[in-house]
């Protein structure tokens, strides 16, 4: 697209061509402003997602590490309830 500069339209061209071809050149500026933005606010959306789903893996990851350990400790825990009760049951009889 070619731009004419504002001293040449005067020159050749009346002035209500001059203002038609200045805001033509405005509203092209306007829309090339408006396309830069969107692909900005694209972009920006695809980072806040990609940020997002690292620290969803970094939350599942957390999680079942979390529930490894619980698995553990409630292993533990029944295994001492059948030492303590056979250990109840052995004085009890005796």
């Amino acid at each position: 697209m070619h731009t004419v500069a504002l001293r040449h339209v005067q020159a050749f061209a009346s002035p209500h061509l001059a203002s038609a071809c200045l805001a033509s050149s405005a509203h092209a500026a306007a829309s090339a402003a408006g396309k830069v933005t969107a692909v900005i606010a694209v972009v920006v959306v695809i980072a806040f997602v990609m940020i997002v789903a690292s620290a969803l893996r970094g939350l599942t990851t957390l999680l079942t590490e979390l529930v490894a350990v619980a698995a553990k400790v409630t292993s533990l825990l029944f295994s001492a309830v059948v030492v303590m009760a056979v250990a109840a049951v052995i004085i009890v009889h005796h």
